[in-house]
């Protein structure tokens, strides 16, 4: 059934404190937004839109004054997710399924975009069941907002902190692996089309704690662990110099990353 399909890490992570997850992660510039409907050809009037593993709704919002609430459908598996994003986005229609089974017919839609989620179902079964759904002219997008290690204190973070906390089962958008079933011959996709914009997250270093808490592998800790997690970035955040003077301003820096693709004509 649908939750063998989903990984035991996003099972675990994401059922847990969707409020703090709706509130703590970033949203996404309608500039990268705006370059993915375009590219797929979407207008504001024209066009449906599928969010796939929409969560709470964080790019659905995105959406919203781009293209028209009757276009858009959200696909979600976590109940929790979808409990929270029909309380965020009411009127949008959001329904149960995986990217191996979209409960879509054949040739209907017109886009299907994961936003920060399509590592965790990279696989060349999701690329047919998209290819399935999309019609002939169809595009497919991908779009994830990486923290900016080329910044110094980002960077410290990332590897002090972040990166041990995922073990190697833990699928990650930045060990690349999710282009792995794009380069078979059996997808139904032409090459991805890749694009970069800057982000940035406002709210200080209470911000940064969150983002961190509601990372899959730590969203499941105990709260004893997450605690200890909160206290390592809050010291980082307090020594370094150039954020130590700042807690209470502090921005989170991203590069957004945006891949989009067509079907295969």
């Amino acid at each position: 059934a649908m939750s063998t399909e989903v990984h035991p890490a996003s099972a675990a992570g994401f059922n847990t404190g969707t409020d703090l997850y709706e509130a703590s992660r970033p949203g996404y510039s309608e500039q990268s937004v705006r370059h993915i409907l375009e590219a797929a050809s979407i207008s504001q009037e024209a066009g449906l839109v599928v969010d796939l593993g929409a969560g709470t709704g964080k790019f659905t919002a995105s959406l919203k004054g781009l293209v028209a609430p009757q276009n858009i459908i959200a696909v979600e598996p976590s109940a929790a997710m979808r409990d929270t994003f029909a309380k965020k986005h009411a009127g949008i229609k959001c329904v149960e399924g995986t990217g191996a089974h979209l409960p879509l017919a054949d040739d209907s839609v017109d886009l299907v975009v994961c936003a920060q989620a399509f590592h965790w179902f990279a696989t060349l079964e999701t690329l047919q069941e998209v290819g399935r759904v999309l019609r002939a002219t169809g595009s497919f997008a991908l779009i994830w907002n990486n923290r900016d290690t080329r910044v110094d204190w980002v960077r410290q973070l990332e590897d002090g902190i972040i990166s041990p906390l995922y073990p190697p089962e833990v699928p990650r958008q930045q060990t690349e692996q999710f282009r792995q079933p794009f380069a078979s011959a059996q997808s139904p996709f032409s090459a991805l089309q890749e694009q970069t914009f800057g982000y940035v997250q406002a709210g200080g270093a209470e911000m940064v704690v969150n983002r961190v808490l509601t990372l899959s592998v730590v969203a499941d800790k105990p709260a004893a662990q997450q605690a200890e997690i909160r206290e390592r970035i809050l010291a980082l955040l307090r020594a370094h110099p150039d954020t130590r003077d700042r807690l209470h301003t502090l921005v989170l820096p991203y590069v957004t990353r945006v891949f989009v693709c067509r079907k295969k004509t």
